[in-house]
């Protein structure tokens, strides 16, 4: 038989069967349509998931340590970074978060609490209520080296300096979805906000790297010295840090030289 009388007879079949051959093709069509919208969905996800990580920072390592006196560990990790030099660490912070009550104004980070809330049984992510959302923002400790080791950058005023952590000095820096939540459009640097009452001048704002993230973006947060937690939370024990790696190439190399620099530091 050749392929022409093949096809003749498939045409035939099909025209004899038309009901059978409709619901046939009705299957492969929504099949096909399927897989599709899968594939297209999970491609998204991927894309969102590999954004995401990029706008936390890549070549990041967590690092865990508590000295056996109860002590913070962190300034002998932060004095054999920089032993280490550029070429394989750039920087170390602790990853310390607190609660506080944070005010400027009549904005109120308890206020935003009550409001989320309220509206939590009725959030919708995509609406653009529910992406304006003002939430309360996450607060950290960090050293002069946080933005670095987090993937952010300054946009406004300065970042936090190593005199700042030494002298006790009260100050913070922004997100730029925590200071628009309490300053709108305005500028927030040289503002003083309350923490639990005290006051913390705003001495920067970082550059929006999370802008899809809505209500609990990344961009969502305030960083405060490390030794403001003598002040504001005191019984806070920092015994998690990050270091950002030069590059992937050094991340293997940082991560064995620190897991023997804390081994040895943690027997003592």
């Amino acid at each position: 038989m050749s392929i022409f009388q093949a096809v003749k007879m498939a045409f035939k079949s099909i025209l004899g069967n038309k009901g059978r051959s409709i619901l046939t093709m009705l299957g492969i069509i929504i099949g096909i349509a399927s897989v599709m919208t899968i594939v297209s969905t999970v491609e998204g996800m991927n894309r969102k998931s590999m954004e995401q990580f990029e706008a936390m920072g890549t070549n990041k390592v967590t690092v865990s340590a508590s000295l056996n006196n109860g002590r913070s560990a962190f300034d002998a990790l932060y004095n054999y970074c920089r032993a280490l030099g550029s070429d394989l660490v750039l920087g170390i912070t602790p990853t310390s978060n607190f609660n506080a009550a944070v005010v400027y104004g009549s904005k109120s980070s308890r206020q935003m609490e009550k409001n989320q809330e309220a509206m939590w049984q009725n959030y919708d992510p995509n609406s653009s209520e529910s992406q304006d959302l003002p939430m309360p923002p996450n607060l950290y400790f960090g050293s002069d080296q946080y933005s670095v080791c987090n993937n952010f950058t300054i946009a406004s005023g300065r970042d936090i300096s190593i005199l700042d952590i030494r002298k006790y000095n009260q100050v913070c820096v922004m997100g730029a979805r925590a200071a628009r939540n309490f300053f709108g459009s305005a500028d927030p640097v040289g503002s003083t906000i309350k923490v639990n009452g005290n006051g913390f001048t705003v001495i920067g704002t970082y550059v929006e790297k999370d802008p899809d993230g809505g209500a609990w973006s990344q961009d969502n947060v305030i960083v405060f010295p490390y030794s403001a937690s003598r002040l504001l939370a005191p019984d806070t024990q920092m015994s998690e840090f990050a270091v950002k790696a030069a590059s992937s190439e050094a991340t293997t190399e940082v991560i064995s030289r620190l897991s023997g620099f804390i081994a040895g530091l943690t027997q003592n």
